[in-house]
């Protein structure tokens, strides 16, 4: 059996590869006319002069192409690439693209990465997460996997553009709430740009996403009767860890993830501080301790003997599990409903603010947040008597400067300090204050 015909003429090979192609294409001529033991290689590769890792691929049925190999910068494994066929491709065009590849691999970037599913690309940005410790990566993931991976697992990296992300979130806020296609907007955002940072895309797509930043309708608080009940619910029962959590919570501002981690080898006595080691930032922080906050602490003194946790699971080797229903039940006992545990947090972010003297930096301090923009959308809430509170004395302050301070028969009285004060009468210049308010329209009585 002979070889097919070769797609390209000899004569058309550069120079450097002419003589080594055509002994291969004769070997395997001989080999097909008298089959021995050993066949010839499956192809043959002819190295480019001055190029290193560059080739010419020879195949025993005549076909050419040019190959670049290169170290993947992702997994240190040698690998290759083809740049095009011989004739399609001139060896200039092939040149080019292997230097190209090799300035990618350079930088860190891998050259398959186009080609590298978005699912997969994701698996690398969360382990890399899982490295810096992240806390919210369990929120992540599972946001990923509810609403991005079916949209997106499929499609390459090389088929990420500004168009299709854009549609993407489109489709995100017209079938999710306005809160959650904000978080799933957000979380695409910072994974196309942790692909930049792995060298998995040159640029973020992404970036011209735009995050509405809903405020969550749900910004509940305990109302003044709602404590009162809740509190005569406690006092009736006997003490139990729940009780002692959900005050811990009212008296301190923690999240409920904080609390339920905090130790007692984390609380200085003297200083009246708590240290947590672990936050949602992932960055060590610590919160000054009330006094009532501290008697707290010294009745879970009673447990401490079994745990160093405050708030320790049955076992004592792991926290407490999260008391949702445990907190429901407390609120059906008091004859109350609809309040969650975040919702202490924000009854202490808006008690602290009433205080006298304490600012929102203060307050946001106090929360650990990280602007103070995000204390005053999410945890203050000014109820109506405090509003009320605040128009009156804004009118009070308005009338003052206006030397408006009493009314006579239904109108506001002006007091004039001195005749200095007074406007001039002169033409033009519009006359006495008095006659001006004698001429202006009063309403019928």
């Amino acid at each position: 059996m002979k070889r097919r015909d070769p797609q390209i003429r000899l004569k058309e090979l550069p120079a450097f590869a002419r003589e080594g192609v055509s002994a291969y294409l004769d070997a395997w001529d001989r080999y097909l006319e008298s089959p021995s033991a050993v066949p010839p290689p499956k192809q043959i590769q002819v190295p480019v002069p001055g190029i290193p890792d560059l080739y010419l691929l020879g195949y025993r049925t005549g076909a050419l192409a040019w190959r670049s190999d290169y170290r993947n910068p992702l997994t240190g494994k040698w690998t290759c690439v083809v740049l095009g066929r011989f004739g399609a491709t001139t060896m200039s065009a092939a040149i080019a693209a292997h230097l190209q590849l090799q300035a990618d691999v350079t930088e860190g970037r891998s050259p398959r990465s186009r080609q590298m599913k978005f699912d997969a690309a994701v698996e690398q940005v969360f382990t890399a997460a899982i490295a810096r410790g992240k806390r919210s990566l369990r929120d992540d993931v599972s946001r990923y996997r509810n609403h991005l991976k079916g949209r997106l697992g499929d499609l390459s990296l090389g088929q990420l553009n500004r168009g299709v992300l854009e549609r993407i979130a489109r489709d995100l806020r017209v079938s999710l709430t306005p809160a959650t296609a904000d978080r799933c907007v957000a979380l695409l955002r910072a994974i196309c740009r942790d692909l930049v940072d792995l060298n998995l895309l040159t640029t973020n797509p992404a970036s011209s996403l735009r995050i509405a930043n809903v405020v969550r309708a749900r910004t509940t608080l305990a109302s003044p009767d709602q404590l009162a009940r809740l509190g005569a619910a406690m006092a009736a029962m006997p003490p139990s860890q729940t009780i002692d959590f959900v005050q811990f919570l009212m008296v301190t501002g923690l999240r409920s993830g904080e609390a339920r981690r905090a130790k007692f080898s984390d609380v200085d006595e003297a200083r009246g501080v708590l240290s947590l080691p672990v936050t949602k930032s992932g960055v060590p922080q610590s919160i000054p301790l009330s006094p009532e906050a501290m008697r707290i602490v010294d009745r879970r003194k009673a447990y401490r003997h079994s745990s160093d946790f405050l708030f320790p699971s049955r076992d004592g080797l792991r926290p407490m599990s999260h008391p949702h229903r445990a907190f429901q039940a407390l609120q059906k006992h008091a004859g109350i409903s609809g309040l969650s545990l975040h919702d202490l947090r924000r009854g202490f972010a808006t008690a602290g603010i009433q205080a006298q003297g304490v600012s929102v930096l203060d307050v946001s301090r106090l929360l650990r947040h990280s602007r103070t923009s995000v204390t005053e959308t999410h945890y203050l809430i000014a109820d109506n008597d405090r509003l009320r509170q605040a128009a009156n004395q804004a009118s009070r302050t308005i009338y003052a400067g206006l030397g408006l301070d009493g009314a006579r028969n239904g109108s506001p009285e002006l007091h004039i300090s001195s005749p200095q004060s007074q406007p001039s009468t002169r033409p033009g210049n519009g006359g006495d204050l008095r006659e001006i308010f004698d001429e202006l329209p009063r309403e019928a009585a």
